[in-house]
């Protein structure tokens, strides 16, 4: 990818993820990681999956496994 600049957003600020996307950067960056707390990881994902299948309101909780896979060590398990 060949874009001229980046923006990284912390994927637990559901807000600052529509901000980004109108900003005309080249590229937006969804942090989980490095701009989120250990203990908010979890709903950060959630709060990126829930962004990008097109409804921006954060997931609360934790997430759950997918069907047929067995929980992780931060999934509630069903």
């Amino acid at each position: 990818m060949s874009a001229r600049s980046w923006l990284y957003v912390p994927g637990d600020r559901p807000h600052r993820v529509d901000q980004a996307a109108a900003s005309g950067a080249g590229a937006v960056v969804l942090d989980l990681e490095d701009a989120v707390p250990l203990a908010g990881e979890d709903a950060a994902l959630a709060a990126v999956l829930d962004w990008c299948a097109g409804d921006s309101r954060p997931v609360p909780g934790p997430r759950h496994p997918r069907p047929g896979l067995p929980p992780g060590p931060a999934d509630s398990g069903g």
